[in-house]
């Protein structure tokens, strides 16, 4: 059945609803425009553009995806952001929209776009809603404009990123070690919500579609195989490479680190991989280079499938204000390994989360 958006629907949206209202928007897009094609796009943290859904009335099909890097489409990219919407007759000629001539245009054959930008409750661009013609040029009408800033208005309500509804939230008690952290207490409840009655949720449950959009950047997953097993990185999120000064994706734990570190921090992913359980760290070390760093992370046990193995650890890290801690620093270890040859302040625990009973 096709999803229908309708007018009056004022009720707050699941994040586990979205891909659905993601296409019936589109194609109530396309339907008040009479346009071609109606898509959906996150800002990434690099500024760059993804494709949450688009729909093309010419066969029908829904897909997801692409990405537009910020440094192909920038002035695309800076003009919806700066000015809000993009209308653009003559695509192809637009001073905003011509970047897109050597690929984009050509491949699908656009002539023409009318774009709004959707802002998240603080106001913040948060997403990009847009509408293409292909075959031919267009001019976008005033009713047109309003349909689609009217669609853009209703989006903007599904960017509500805390995770779980109050009542989930309301489960999880001030006394967890990391009450005061809200980035550590969004990963919590958003893991909870998705192991629903079971005791963790397996790794395909887990979407950046629906996943609390400021968690994202603080995240990593890193991965069991071979025997004897070792750690694997499967995923930084840019906050993590920001503080690491390099992007581990692919690498163990064994190529990065070394000496007392080393030991430290694969005892912890055993540690969650074993007792099948949260487990919250925190310590302050000293890096071989120099300095000092004070981190605290939240280790979420992943399936692999049904049978509650654990394959894949869900990890959010912070680390408070360099001002904080005297002395403190942080190297940039350039491809050399991280040797912290003093670790301070070490303590870990396992966790019992609530059970939230109702994924989303």
């Amino acid at each position: 059945m096709t999803p229908v958006l309708q007018p009056d629907q004022t009720a707050p949206v699941r994040q586990t609803d979205l891909p659905a209202l993601f296409e019936a928007v589109c194609r109530q897009a396309v339907r008040e425009t009479d346009s071609t094609r109606a898509s959906i796009w996150y800002f990434e943290s690099d500024g760059s553009l993804t494709c949450q859904c688009l729909f093309d009335s010419r066969d029908g099909t829904v897909s997801a995806g692409v990405t537009l890097p910020h440094a192909m489409y920038a002035p695309y990219l800076d003009a919806i952001r700066t000015n809000g919407i993009v209308m653009a007759p003559h695509a192809r000629q637009h001073p905003a929209t011509a970047c897109f001539n050597d690929v984009y245009f050509p491949a699908n054959d656009i002539h023409a776009l009318l774009d709004f930008l959707v802002t998240d409750r603080d106001g913040q661009p948060a997403a990009v809603l847009c509408c293409e013609q292909c075959g031919s040029p267009r001019n976008w009408s005033p009713a047109d404009v309003a349909a689609l800033q009217t669609l853009a208005l209703r989006l903007s309500d599904t960017f509500r990123y805390d995770a779980g509804t109050p009542a989930q939230r309301a489960l999880f008690k001030p006394d967890l070690p990391f009450a005061d952290e809200p980035l550590l207490m969004e990963a919590a409840i958003y893991w909870s919500a998705k192991r629903s009655s079971r005791q963790m949720p397996l790794r395909s449950d887990l979407s950046p579609i629906d996943m609390p959009r400021r968690l994202l950047p603080n995240l990593m997953i890193a991965e069991f195989s071979g025997e004897p097993a070792i750690i694997r990185y499967r995923l930084m999120g840019t906050a993590m490479v920001e503080a690491f000064g390099e992007d581990f994706t692919g690498r163990t734990t064994a190529d990065i680190s070394a000496g007392e570190y080393l030991a430290y921090i694969e005892g912890l992913y055993h540690s969650v991989r074993d007792t099948r359980a949260p487990v919250y760290s925190e310590s302050t070390f000293r890096w071989d280079t120099g300095g000092w760093r004070h981190t605290r992370r939240l280790m979420l046990p992943l399936a692999l499938d049904e049978t509650d193995t654990v394959r894949q650890i869900l990890v959010a890290q912070v680390w408070p204000r360099i001002a904080d801690i005297a002395g403190a620093g942080m190297p940039t270890p350039q491809g050399s390994p991280i040797l912290a040859d003093r670790i301070d302040q070490g303590i870990s625990q396992r966790l019992t989360l609530p059970q939230l009973g109702v994924k989303g």
